[in-house]
């Protein structure tokens, strides 16, 4: 029997386009602690499939192992940070 392995896929479908509705509600220099709560408020069953997934991989991994998803807060910081800087939006 084979090795388990996390689901292939998007953390979060269409996320561009969800992006995109959080950037609308925040003011033009924001932090991602802003940003997230926002994204948590607009769509919160995204966040749980964040979360999930990457308890998947935190399941599956070897003890004493990593694996390539950041913690969700990190992630997210990370993925929405890169976003809005090409939508030319200021992170405090």
């Amino acid at each position: 029997m084979g090795r388990k392995h996390v689901p292939k896929g998007a953390v979060v479908p269409a996320k561009e386009k969800k992006f995109d509705d959080v950037l609308q509600y925040l003011p033009e220099t924001f932090t991602i602690e802003e940003a997230e709560a926002r994204f948590k408020q607009m769509f919160p069953e995204d966040w749980d499939h964040i979360e999930k997934r990457y308890s998947q991989h935190e399941r599956l991994a070897k003890p004493g192992k990593g694996h390539p998803m950041p913690p969700p807060k990190k992630w997210f910081s990370s993925v929405f940070g890169e976003y809005a800087k090409k939508q030319g939006k200021n992170i405090a």
